[in-house]
């Protein structure tokens, strides 16, 4: 009974410590789903997501520096590593999912200032605040100056139309429909275009109501732009894939879940 009531105290004097954990595990956790699916969110769920955390992280930021005498040694060190967290998980979030360009910088402004102001007001060796906050800083200089070249760069592409556009010549399923093979006709305008095989395992997008997991496709070839054309892909089984192409056959196979062209 003493061991719980200790617990709960030290909850509710160190609630930084627990976001800072809950931050980092749900950033690993997309970034492990990164290796097999992207996630695509709503905006419906997206804007929501981000005021709620938004939120919390300034309400777990207020409590915390206002108990920042009462931090053991461990959530002092917590603290001064909160900004290095802090750009992990927006690094994650900003790689796993899809939302809108507007929702990252200001998730990731909310998130960092909070972070900074923990950093400085909870660690107390001036030594660690000056060589620390100098790191922190120019990294955030570095990061706050690439959205912003994302940002315009993105706008401009946006206003220009996009520079290419990608359309699936072919498609066929392996024989058991485990996998799909794509033959992509890239075309980027001026700069020219490309001739893409790609193959995706099945199922491709797994639906979850609020969002939306679309596995990746693996590229197994890359060519010059209009080959698309005079290609006919061949599932010989799941695991192998003939590609007629001209008087030449690639032949694509699975092995060791990679594929390998032989």
């Amino acid at each position: 009974m003493i061991i719980m009531k200790n617990l709960i105290y030290s909850i509710k004097i160190t609630p930084v410590a627990l976001a800072a954990i809950l931050a980092t595990l749900i950033g690993i956790l997309w970034l492990v789903t990164l290796l097999e699916y992207t996630l695509h969110m709503s905006n419906f769920v997206a804007v929501p997501a981000s005021i709620v955390i938004s939120v919390a992280v300034i309400s777990l930021t207020t409590q915390g520096v206002r108990k920042r005498k009462e931090h053991a040694t461990g959530i002092r060190i917590l603290c001064a590593i909160s900004p290095l967290l802090a750009i992990f998980f927006i690094v994650g979030i900003t790689l796993a999912t899809s939302m809108h360009l507007v929702i990252y910088p200001l998730l990731f402004m909310v998130i960092l200032i909070c972070s900074m102001d923990l950093f400085f007001f909870c660690t107390r060796s001036l030594i660690v605040k000056i060589v620390l906050g100098i790191i922190y800083s120019l990294v955030v200089l570095l990061i706050c100056l690439f959205l912003i070249l994302f940002a315009y760069f993105a706008i401009m592409v946006t206003a220009a139309g996009g520079f290419s556009s990608n359309e699936a010549v072919q498609s066929e399923f392996s024989p058991h429909g485990t996998h799909l093979a794509e033959v992509v006709s890239s075309n980027q305008g001026a700069l020219g275009g490309a001739t893409f095989i790609d193959i995706t395992r099945q199922r491709r997008n797994l639906n979850l109501f609020v969002v939306a997991l679309r596995r990746n496709h693996v590229r197994v070839y890359s060519g010059r732009f209009g080959e698309a054309y005079s290609m006919k892909l061949y599932w010989e089984s799941d695991t192998v894939l003939r590609v007629y192409f001209r008087d030449d056959v690639m032949v694509f196979t699975r092995m060791r879940n990679r594929w390998v062209q032989s």
